[in-house]
């Protein structure tokens, strides 16, 4: 799908989702990848994976708000709809999110150590600064993740997906890389 498709598409409907946003910033960093130099391209993909800025106006998706607030009481929200949640800052320390969609969530210096985050879909969160020291990774989708300044020490990432996300010193991580940053 086209750029200019893909962007009408969008402005027709009613609301825009975080997937489609995500969709369309892949599309256009795919686009200028042909027209620009690779520096350039990286450039722009660690601007919209470190700010979450989209390239388009329009209301994202939100986290179900009664998940947020079992996750924050009883830290633990197994398979929760926590899609594009604030938790900035949280204190998630062993928290139990094992197979929960934080995708595009704002998890900017939380503390997630020894969390359980096995199969949770982690793609586009912001996870800067984050304390995920001994967190269970182990399938997480961490795609288009800003991991940048985290610290990832005795984390288990065996078969995280890591393509495009923005790694623990700043490096783009290569598209399948699969437990470890290429």
């Amino acid at each position: 799908m086209g750029i200019n498709r893909l962007r009408n598409f969008l402005k027709s409907t009613a609301v825009y989702s975080r997937t489609h946003l995500l969709l369309l910033n892949i599309t256009i960093i795919n686009h200028l990848k042909k027209e620009f130099a690779m520096k350039q391209l990286l450039i722009a993909a660690a601007l919209i994976t470190i700010t979450g800025t989209t390239l388009l106006p329009g209301r994202a998706a939100a986290a179900n708000q009664e998940h947020v607030e079992r996750l924050l009481k009883k830290n633990a929200c197994v398979n929760c709809d926590l899609l594009g949640a604030n938790l900035h800052g949280a204190n998630l320390r062993a928290a139990d999110l094992r197979g929960a969609d934080l995708r595009g969530a704002n998890l900017r210096g939380a503390d997630l150590s020894w969390a359980y985050l096995s199969e949770a879909k982690l793609s586009g969160a912001n996870l800067r600064e984050a304390d995920l020291s001994w967190a269970d990774l182990r399938g997480a989708n961490l795609n288009w993740a800003n991991l940048s300044g985290a610290n990832l020490n005795g984390a288990y990432l065996n078969g995280a997906y890591l393509s495009e996300t923005m790694w623990t010193d700043g490096r783009l991580c290569k598209s399948g890389s699969i437990g470890m940053c290429k």
